[in-house]
């Protein structure tokens, strides 16, 4: 994953069943101690928890959060290698 590349996201936002919406991976940022993807597909109510493809069409992420800060475009997703190490330390 890097910078610059595109992305494709899968969401149920305000209850429209899976929405796909395209954009960028924006940033790398951390986040209380999280790294997460910033990217500039939308994240609205409902489509966190989808999953974020690669135009190869692998899952490199899940949607988590949209912005939180009032402004607008400022979206996230968790990056696959930190769900699976969450998934690992759970089960």
């Amino acid at each position: 994953m890097q910078i610059g590349e595109q992305i494709l996201a899968i969401g149920n936002p305000y209850g429209f069943e899976n929405t796909i919406s395209d954009g960028l991976i924006s940033g790398i940022r951390e986040i209380a101690d999280f790294k997460l993807l910033q990217i500039t597909a939308p994240v609205s109510p409902g489509s966190s928890g989808g999953a974020l493809f690669n135009m190869k069409g692998e899952v490199i992420g899940i949607t988590s959060i949209g912005s939180q800060w009032n402004a607008q475009n400022l979206n996230f997703a968790i990056p696959i290698n930190t769900l699976k190490i969450l998934v690992r330390e759970i089960f």
